[in-house]
């Protein structure tokens, strides 16, 4: 018997959720109505500037990352990474979460 066994971190990863497949993966999960609509707005027109040395920088669209912090973040990472396993053979995946404060 052979057992493999991969350990991911993603403490940065809420910070490279691409928008547009995580938009694909919740209509995927059938998402849909109100609450899809406003996850589209929600991950869409969020814009930012960036101050550094006293000089503010142009208006930039946010084109990726979730904002952590919330339940939201969590529950749209949980959906951006839950088909983690579809392309491993013979598999058992366990997925764990723990939060842990520096």
């Amino acid at each position: 018997t052979r057992i493999d066994t991969i350990f991911l971190d993603f403490v940065k990863a809420f910070y490279k959720v691409d928008h547009d497949i995580l938009l694909q993966k919740v209509a995927k999960h059938k998402i849909k109505s109100k609450i899809g609509l406003w996850l589209q707005e929600f991950l869409n027109n969020r814009k930012y500037r960036v101050v550094a040395n006293g000089e503010m920088s142009d208006v930039q669209d946010v084109l990726s990352g979730v904002l952590q912090g919330g339940v939201l973040a969590a529950v749209l990472f949980i959906i951006m990474i839950s088909d983690i396993d579809e392309n491993v053979k013979s598999s058992i995946v366990r997925l764990l979460a723990e939060l842990a404060e520096k």
